[in-house]
């Protein structure tokens, strides 16, 4: 429990190192959790599933080659978070 405010006081101290390490966070999420690699994630585990039940494995082919979804659009449900 101090090791948490000890780094919180260390932060308050150098806010300008806080700002560096909170876009870099902003980037890093940013870049690994887009809605292509979620949709990606999503269409590899339906690939997955299907290749493990008899005669589904076409359609889900069909998804899991696409790099995005027909309309563009990717709607995700984030539940008990903010998204």
């Amino acid at each position: 429990m101090w090791e948490l405010a000890d780094a919180l006081a260390f932060l308050y101290r150098n806010p300008g190192l806080a700002v560096k390490m909170g876009e870099a966070g902003h980037v890093f999420v940013r870049e690994r959790h887009s809605p292509a690699s979620h949709y990606q994630a999503i269409a590899t585990l339906y690939k997955t599933m299907a290749a493990e039940t008899a005669g589904h494995g076409k359609s889900a082919d069909s998804l899991a080659n696409n790099p995005a979804p027909p309309n563009g659009r990717v709607r995700v449900a984030f539940i008990g978070g903010r998204g």
